[in-house]
């Protein structure tokens, strides 16, 4: 049997304690509802038997997962946690999927630009997560192809984006409030946003598979806005009001961390006005 066979095979004999065992039971079950919700796309296969794949969180992250002749498993991801993270355990649930499926993994070619940009996460620990990662010669045919567009062209374009993911058009209303000099419209929807976001609490029923987290990446974003435009003081005003209903959503959660940690992910946008 090729090498590449038998280490997927040893993959497919991994348990849910294995992966307890290797990233913790609040990792785990974070990885489960990202691989759940659809977020790991083209999985695939190096030719040293490690899976790799996209992973859709606040950023589109590439993840890699291997495991060693002892059986023990290790991730690299260019996510902010970097090492043993919920997108590697998403990639491993992915594949058991497949496995369980029998799909066929496809394997990754020698100039993949996951194993690109990995090997330069691997090698700087400062690579900046908001240039992540688009391929020069992508970059090159989109700025090729809006080039040869016409302003109304790049309108309906926008707009067409806008209407397909929503995140792009809440990203253009909020900031054609801060260029009409419209904060305190933006800063008062967010307040409600924060409001609403912690009246339902958070649960896991980890024997039937089910439960409910809740996302604060739009309230992330909204203070990321916020944030480029200058008003630092207005994010840490929020911040305030975040935390002390961030943290009564958490005492109402009945899970495993997955609530703290959505709200802990706001965190360093907060720690970035502070230093403004």
């Amino acid at each position: 049997m090729p090498k590449k066979k038998k280490r997927l095979d040893r993959f497919s004999n991994l348990t849910w304690d294995d992966l307890e065992e290797w990233a913790g039971g609040r990792i785990v079950s974070r990885g489960r509802n990202y691989q759940r919700q659809g977020c790991v796309s083209e999985l695939a296969i190096t030719d040293n038997g490690s899976l790799i794949a996209w992973v859709e969180g606040s950023q589109r992250y590439a993840t890699k997962v291997e495991m060693g002749e002892d059986g023990l498993l290790d991730s690299i991801c260019t996510c902010p946690y970097e090492f043993t993270c919920k997108h590697g355990v998403a990639v491993v649930l992915e594949y058991l999927k497949f496995a369980e499926s029998k799909r066929r993994i496809p394997a990754a070619s020698e100039d993949d630009e996951r194993l690109r940009v990995l090997e330069d996460e691997d090698g700087d620990d400062e690579w900046d997560d908001d240039d992540f990662p688009l391929a020069d010669a992508a970059k090159k045919e989109i700025d090729t192809f809006l080039k040869g567009k016409t302003k109304a062209q790049l309108v309906e374009l926008i707009i067409e984006l806008a209407g397909q993911y929503p995140e792009i058009g809440q990203n253009l209303a909020d900031r054609r409030l801060l260029a009409s000099g419209d904060t305190d419209s933006l800063v008062i929807r967010l307040r409600t946003d924060i409001q609403e976001m912690s009246r339902e609490p958070g649960w896991q029923n980890y024997w039937r598979g089910e439960g409910f987290t809740p996302d604060y990446s739009g309230i992330l974003n909204k203070l990321r806005t916020l944030l480029a435009a200058g008003c630092a003081d207005d994010v840490l005003a929020l911040g305030e009001e975040l935390i002390a209903a961030g943290t009564r959503h958490v005492e109402e959660s009945d899970d495993e961390g997955e609530t703290a940690m959505e709200i802990a992910d706001c965190m360093p946008v907060l720690l970035n006005a502070l230093e403004q």
